[in-house]
């Protein structure tokens, strides 16, 4: 939320890029957070870090084909948009980290 509302008043983005970037960093976080509690040594660890990879790659492909970002309502990537996602990716995972070991792939439990 707080990359959306960056996005929004303070970059003063459109709409519809500020949905992207919230879009984005929703995404990429996620992601981290899966790969962080489920991941593990093994096949289970290989699967799921080939899942997130699959998930990942298929939403960079949505943003690279005009016709599906209509279809989803994004915007194409600009560098306030890739700025602002990974700033706010950043620092979503950085608290994440510095909360608990759990949040850190790779890390026993």
């Amino acid at each position: 939320m707080a990359s959306y509302f960056f996005a929004l008043n303070v970059a003063d983005l459109p709409l519809r890029e500020s949905r992207t970037v919230a879009a984005t960093v929703l995404l990429v976080v996620w992601l981290y957070l899966v790969l962080a509690l489920e991941a593990s040594a093994g096949r289970r660890g290989v699967a799921v870090t080939m899942l997130c990879v699959l998930m990942g790659s298929l939403y960079v492909l949505v943003l690279l084909f005009p016709w599906a970002r209509e279809f989803f309502a994004l915007s194409a990537r600009t560098f306030g948009i890739v700025g602002i996602t990974l700033a706010g990716s950043a620092i979503a995972i950085a608290g994440l980290a510095a909360t608990d070991d759990r949040f850190v792939p790779g890390r026993e439990h």
